[in-house]
């Protein structure tokens, strides 16, 4: 079962751009939870340290939150982080609830493993990373971490689709498409490319020595008529 994020929150009633900042003067971020069953929009304020402790580790969009409140404990996914354009740091926060929730659409990191075996890479190839990350159906408490895809065999020209790729039990893409994650792409041979010019190699070795036999079988042709000429005319003399 995945592990819950646990944050402590507080209600609050006073909305609008002039509270939200005094807020963020006082150590809070303001957020709210949507998609609640049984009521509107909560609207709430969060410990800045907290989340921003949270924010900066990496998975705050992936792993589920418990969100504690003064009457009220609220499981949400994180949907949306208004970022600060000059701190870089967030200013606002969209939650969305999975209380009762069987299934959720959630963005997965791609992990991509084995570039240092890839044969296209080796060749000068490089890593075309289409999808950084991949929207999925899947059960709020298991959520994985990431989705794995293996590049080791790759060559240059190759491709990876979503239908390539083993998703973790019980994961699908929300895209039904068969969509690219990644290719190698650079400017040595592909394993096509190869196999033509290994193919054109060996054809004209054939033909080389082909070539070759037949000229030796010509001139000795030539030889022996030429050896017969003599004898004759050695013969005539006598």
């Amino acid at each position: 079962m995945v592990e819950y994020i646990t944050l402590n929150g507080s209600i609050r009633k006073d909305l609008g751009s002039s509270n939200a900042n005094r807020l963020r003067k006082e150590g809070l971020v303001p957020a709210v939870i949507y998609g609640l069953k049984d009521s509107e929009n909560v609207f709430i304020s969060l410990l800045k340290k907290d989340f921003y402790k949270e924010f900066l580790k990496g998975s705050i969009q992936i792993r589920p939150i418990e969100i504690k409140t003064e009457n009220k404990s609220y499981k949400v996914l994180t949907y949306q982080i208004d970022i600060d354009p000059v701190t870089d740091m967030p200013r606002h926060v969209d939650f969305m609830s999975i209380d009762g929730k069987n299934e959720v659409k959630v963005y997965i990191p791609v992990n991509f493993l084995g570039r240092e075996k890839s044969p296209g890479i080796k060749k000068g190839g490089f890593l075309n990373i289409l999808k950084r990350k991949i929207q999925c159906f899947c059960n709020p408490e298991s959520i994985p971490n990431k989705i794995d895809i293996d590049v080791s065999k790759m060559h240059i020209g190759s491709k990876i689709k979503i239908n390539d790729a083993k998703l973790p039990e019980n994961i699908k893409a929300t895209d039904k498409s068969n969509f690219d994650i990644c290719s190698i792409t650079g400017r040595g041979k592909s394993i096509e490319e190869e196999e033509a010019a290994a193919a054109a190699a060996t054809a004209a070795t054939t033909a080389a020595a082909t070539s070759g036999a037949t000229a030796t079988t010509t001139e000795a042709g030539a030889a022996a008529t030429e050896q017969k000429g003599a004898e004759k005319t050695e013969a005539n003399k006598k």
